[in-house]
């Protein structure tokens, strides 16, 4: 029934169904949640800046990498390398 769209893919099953279609998890979540709450979809896009970009992403998933071991400070010297970084990246992209 629910590849025929008469019933609705749960939202606590999305994580399950994606891994099983090769689907992005949170792709998927985020087209879900626009059809099912499309006003809950507009206040998280607003609020939290969704959907993120894949170099968003790619940013988020190396941060947590590196945060297992141990708690990040945002301030100071890393804060400044990672400013660095960004600039470097910023120019790049321009030529």
């Amino acid at each position: 029934m629910m590849e025929q769209g008469l019933i609705k893919v749960p939202l606590d099953r999305i994580p399950a169904l994606s891994q099983a279609l090769g689907l992005d998890q949170t792709r998927f979540l985020l087209v879900a949640i626009e059809e099912y709450h499309t006003g809950v979809y507009e206040v998280l896009c607003d609020t939290l800046g969704l959907p993120f970009s894949d170099a968003e992403q790619g940013l988020v998933v190396l941060f947590r990498m590196a945060t297992l071991r141990t708690e990040i400070e945002l301030d100071g010297p890393f804060r400044k390398a990672l400013e660095g970084l960004l600039e470097l990246a910023e120019a790049a992209n321009m030529r």
